[in-house]
C-alpha cells in the first residue's frame, strides 16, 4: 500500500470520551447513585475477555488476576467479561468468589464507565480500551496476554505478556496513584471534524 494514501484520522471511540463530564462532582454522583464506595484515584479498574485463540490460558490468566487483586486488598471495580465463547468459567468464578473488595458489574452505561476510568489508579486486563482509551483519560494501565498482540501501545501501558503475579502485584505498587500526562496516539476526540475536513476535500 502506498503510504501517500493512508490517513490517520484517530479513533471514533475517542469522540464519545472527550464530550463526557469528568468534573469531580459528576464522580461523585455517579458513586452515590451505583451504591459505590471509591475514592479518587485510589481504586483498579478490571476489565478482562477470554482470548479466543488462547481459551485455557486466559481462564487461568484471569484467576491468578482476581487473586492477586484479592490478596492485596485494594479496592477494585470489575466488569463481566464480554460476550465471546467459553466466558462460562470466569463468569462462574466471579459469582462463586465473593470478596469484600472487589465489586463486580454486568454492565455499566458508557458515561459512568468512561468517569471512572478517568478516577480510577490502574486499569487492568486485556480489553482494548486499555490500549486505546487509557492513553487519551491519561490513567496508568496494565495490559495482560496477548489478546491485543499487534496493536501499538502507548507509554502508559505496561504490557505483561505471560502472567505472573509476583510481577503483577510488583507492578501494582509500583504503578498505584502514579500520573500520566493524556497521550493523543490513537486520536484527540476530533475524529468527526477531521472525517468531514477529509471528505469535504476530496
Amino acid at each position: 500500500n502506498n503510504k501517500k494514501n493512508i490517513y490517520n484520522l484517530g479513533c471514533p471511540i475517542i469522540d464519545k470520551y472527550n464530550s463526557i463530564d469528568y468534573s469531580l462532582d459528576n464522580f461523585n454522583n455517579i458513586l452515590k447513585t451505583n451504591n459505590l464506595y471509591l475514592d479518587k484515584y485510589n481504586f483498579i479498574i478490571l476489565i478482562f475477555h477470554i482470548d479466543t485463540l488462547n481459551i485455557e490460558s486466559s481462564e487461568n490468566d484471569f484467576i491468578k488476576i482476581f487473586n492477586t487483586i484479592k490478596k492485596m486488598n485494594i479496592k477494585c471495580l470489575l466488569l463481566y467479561p464480554n460476550i465471546d465463547n467459553h466466558t462460562k468459567k470466569i463468569i462462574r468464578y466471579i459469582d462463586n468468589n465473593k470478596t469484600d473488595n472487589i465489586t463486580a458489574f454486568k454492565h455499566l452505561e458508557f458515561n459512568i464507565l468512561a468517569v471512572l476510568l478517568k478516577y480510577c489508579s490502574i486499569f487492568i486486563g486485556n480489553s482494548s480500551s486499555i490500549v486505546r482509551e487509557s492513553p487519551f483519560l491519561g490513567i496508568q494501565s496494565i495490559l495482560i496476554g496477548k489478546r491485543q498482540i499487534n496493536r501499538i501501545l502507548s507509554d502508559n501501558t505496561y504490557w505483561l505478556k505471560e502472567m505472573n503475579e509476583v510481577v503483577l502485584e510488583n507492578k501494582i505498587k509500583e504503578l498505584y496513584n502514579k500520573k500520566y500526562k493524556s497521550c493523543d496516539l490513537y486520536g484527540n476526540g476530533c475524529f468527526k471534524n477531521k472525517f468531514k475536513e477529509f471528505i469535504d476535500n476530496l
